[in-house]
C-alpha cells in the first residue's frame, strides 16, 4: 500500500493474483461526520432507503458480498495526522 496526502492505492491480493484498485482521499472529507453517538437515528426514510438497497443486492445474488455502515467518525484527527488500519487476525479478541 502507498500512501501520501492525497492519494491512497489499494493491491488486494486473492486466488487469482493481484489486483488493483485506485481509491483517492480527501485528507479531511471524513471531518464533517458526526461521532456515532451524534449520528441521527435512523428514520423511515433512511429504512425505505436500506430496503431498496438490500433489494438490489438480492437481485444481483450480493447479500452475502456486501454490507452497509453508518458513516461517522470515532475521534478527530489533525490535519498532518492520518488513520491506516492493518488487519491483525491473530491479535483478535
Amino acid at each position: 500500500m502507498t500512501l501520501n496526502a492525497k492519494h491512497v492505492v489499494l493491491i488486494s491480493t486473492h486466488a487469482h493474483g493481484a489486483e488493483i484498485m485506485q481509491l483517492s482521499i480527501q485528507p479531511m472529507q471524513w471531518s464533517v461526520l458526526p461521532e456515532l453517538q451524534d449520528a441521527p437515528p435512523l428514520d423511515n426514510d433512511d429504512l425505505a432507503c436500506l430496503r431498496d438497497v438490500r433489494d438490489a443486492l438480492a437481485r444481483h445474488g450480493k447479500l452475502k458480498r456486501f454490507a452497509i455502515h453508518l458513516a461517522h467518525r470515532h475521534f478527530e484527527l489533525a490535519p498532518n495526522e492520518i488513520l491506516i488500519e492493518r488487519p491483525d487476525p491473530d491479535g483478535r479478541t
